[in-house]
């Protein structure tokens, strides 16, 4: 995929598996353009796992990753909101006057 905005790429491998489908080489790891692995299935060759992708696409998966909501479970919804409230409770500190609450200080001037 081409964006203008492209300043770059990235070389990923590719999952790679022999011909009875056992796993040689996981996706997803950052390599060298020029990485290659000997073919599992025939000997004396080699294999060039590397996909080129965009930084541009890299960076909009990285994003579309982040739009997925995370639904809490009701078992733990009670303890989360105990200490959400808990963070969020007005603590009193040195400037804090008891009849208009915080105070703020123009030590700064």
């Amino acid at each position: 995929m081409f964006s203008p905005y492209c300043k770059g790429s990235k070389d990923y491998i590719r999952e790679v598996k022999d011909s009875n489908g056992r796993l040689i080489l996981p996706a997803g790891q950052i390599v060298d353009p020029g990485f290659t692995i000997p073919d599992p299935d025939n000997i004396g060759q080699t294999l060039n796992p590397v996909v080129s992708v965009s930084n541009w696409l890299v960076e909009t998966r990285k994003n579309n990753e982040k739009r997925s909501i995370k639904v809490l479970k009701k078992e733990f919804l009670g303890p989360f909101l105990e200490e959400v409230r808990s963070f969020l409770q007005y603590q009193e500190s040195s400037q804090y006057n008891s009849s208009t609450g915080k105070v703020a200080s123009d030590d700064l001037i």
